[in-house]
């Protein structure tokens, strides 16, 4: 038995002269030849010993990412041989960090933290990992609530950053409301409009936390004078109006027409008509509309496939006409309709009954679904036909079809084709 300070070996041979002994695993010897003292029937012999290395390790220092100056963080690294890491930092203006890991951010810039393991009897020293990251400033936004806008309007928002920078909004609410670059927002509706105000920092500040914000949309009183608009440009001027005073005439846009402009419209005092436009495919809206004082007037318009909406029109003063719309296939909406001031007519040639609508296009019809009586109050004639096409499909709403089937009204036939 050899003793070496406390550890012991075991004696491989037991011979005289130069013995090679290997050190057990565990016994924690680091130096690359020991000298060994045998001590055998009196006598003094040197021995040598092989020495089995240190084990290595290594170390797992995950890259911590962006932080924000002025806070403090506690870094966290492992070695695979279980003993501690420590940390150390090699730009202490931008930060500075003690052995156990504990980061304080002292100014913008960036931070470099190495993470180091020494060893010890059994390991060697690990390998030395280094990460560095940006230290950046935090910012804070303040964004008041505006308040009850009115549809119609166009405000302008307006929020701060504590760090200087421009504040962005946008909305989560399109159908409700939208936000241009220069923050000005636009109503298509009334109803919620959610804004968030957003500030993605830059080479000094971190982003800001997003603030939200939620506020109501509403219809005012706004009466306006009508006429003849053939651009949205133009139209844009009666936005958020309730009342149009005298006739509204949409006629020869070359664009689709942006019906959001009617979205708190309640009466018209004059005729309604949407007339020879060519490029639009479907007329939408008007869903606070309740009146019409002169004719209804849907014509000419090439592209026009769907027409919906008008989910609160209860009277029309005049005529009501739908016709010549060679592409129209669905008709729907109208649920309040219950007066009309003369002919009610849905067809598609000049007016007399050899239509063409079923030729080419199969036209369905909801709604209109207050028509309960015969002849609803102030009808004079009903003409809802498919003309030339007789076989070809038209539906129509249960209220219509059972008050109109095979029959007439005042001067006018009336045709239903099932």
């Amino acid at each position: 038995m050899v003793g070496i300070n406390s550890n012991q070996i075991t004696n491989q041979n037991q011979g005289g002269g130069s013995n090679k002994y290997a050190i057990p695993s565990g016994i924690g010897r680091s130096s690359l030849l020991a000298r060994v003292i045998l001590i055998r029937a009196n006598e003094t012999k040197d021995f040598d010993f092989l020495e089995i290395p240190a084990a290595a390790q290594t170390i797992t220092f995950n890259q911590p990412g962006e932080q924000t100056s002025g806070a403090m963080e506690t870094l966290t690294a492992t070695s695979d041989s279980g003993l501690l890491v420590t940390f150390t930092t090699t730009n202490n203006q931008f930060c500075t960090i003690t052995a156990g890991g504990v980061l304080n951010f002292v100014s913008p810039g960036q931070c470099t933290v190495i993470a180091n393991q020494a060893g010890n009897a059994n390991f060697s020293a690990a390998q030395p990992v280094t990460r560095t990251f940006t230290a950046k400033e935090s910012q804070t936004i303040t964004f008041t609530n505006p308040g009850v806008q009115t549809f119609g309007t166009t405000p302008t928002l307006t929020a701060m950053s504590n760090s200087g920078l421009s504040v962005i909004f946008t909305t989560t609410t399109p159908l409700v409301c939208t936000i241009d670059p220069n923050s000005v927002l636009t109503f298509f509706s009334e109803g919620e409009c959610i804004v968030i105000a957003n500030q993605a920092g830059n080479a000094n500040f971190s982003a800001a936390q997003p603030v939200m914000q939620s506020f109501n949309v509403v219809c005012a009183p706004k009466e306006v004078n009508g006429g003849t608009f053939s651009s949205n440009a133009a139209l844009n001027l009666l936005r958020g109006c309730t009342k149009i005073n005298g006739d509204l005439n949409l006629r020869n846009f070359e664009v689709q027409i942006d019906f959001s402009v009617f979205n708190c419209l309640q009466e018209i005092t004059g005729y309604f008509g949407i007339n020879v436009n060519a490029k639009i495919t479907t007329i939408s809206g008007f869903g606070n509309l309740e009146k019409v004082g002169g004719y209804f007037n849907i014509r000419d318009n090439a592209a026009l496939k769907t027409i919906s909406g008008f989910g609160n029109l209860e009277t029309v003063g005049g005529f009501y006409n739908i016709y010549n719309n060679a592409l129209l296939n669905t008709i729907s909406g109208f649920v309040n309709l219950q007066t009309v001031g003369g002919n009610f007519s849905i067809f598609n040639s000049g007016g007399s009954v050899v239509l063409e609508l079923g030729v080419t296009v199969a036209l369905t019809i909801s709604g209109f679904g207050k028509f309960k009586t015969t002849v609803p109050k102030g009808i004079t004639s009903y003409l809802i036909v498919q003309g030339a096409s007789i076989n070809k499909l038209i539906s129509i709403s249960p209220a219509i079809k059972n008050n109109m089937i095979n029959g007439t009204s005042g001067s006018a036939n009336f045709i239903f084709v099932n």
